[in-house]
């Protein structure tokens, strides 16, 4: 849309392509993970395509410069003591791939995902310490040099923040 605006755009899109899903799916097609999702990257561009999509790039996790990047901003949080690890226990969805709070739930079933159970698990994990920045991004977004569109979502996610930012 902004690009048919004549804003100058870059778009970055792409494939996650780790995680439990991955290697079920794999397995399911008898493939190994690697060329499974090398199928599926075939197919998603084949739909971009279709649709007219026209990216600046095409990011896949599995990419060696993806890893380099990865591990290049890994060690930068690292060394500058932005990530620190502990257990985390809480809701999991499978099917979402991701923790969720009871808020998140209905009747204790995700919305996306109503037929899979959700389970309690605990794991140990390493966090961003993305509170220490609350003030900071607050004052950004009030600010407008971090703009969010539309004005309610502006104002909806200062008010989901206004207590301070969790670690992620």
């Amino acid at each position: 849309w902004y690009k048919q605006q004549d804003y100058e755009v870059f778009l970055n899109t792409g494939t996650d392509e780790h995680g439990q899903k991955i290697l079920e799916k794999a397995q399911e097609n008898n493939l190994e993970p690697q060329e499974f999702v090398d199928q599926q990257v075939n197919r998603i561009k084949k739909q971009v395509e279709k649709f007219g999509i026209d990216y600046s790039s095409f990011t896949r996790t599995t990419d060696e410069n993806h890893k380099k990047s990865a591990q290049k901003f890994w060690k930068i949080c690292k060394e500058n003591g932005y990530i620190y690890k502990k257990k985390y226990t809480g809701n999991y969805c499978s099917g979402c791939e991701r923790f969720v709070t009871d808020k998140d739930l209905v009747e204790g079933k995700c919305l996306d995902h109503p037929n899979l159970e959700i389970h309690q698990i605990e794991e140990e994990n390493y966090f961003f310490k993305l509170s220490k920045y609350s003030d900071q991004i607050k004052d950004l977004i009030v600010k407008d040099e971090l703009k969010i569109t539309p004005v309610h979502w502006k104002n909806g996610f200062l008010a989901l923040i206004k207590d301070g930012l969790q670690d992620v």
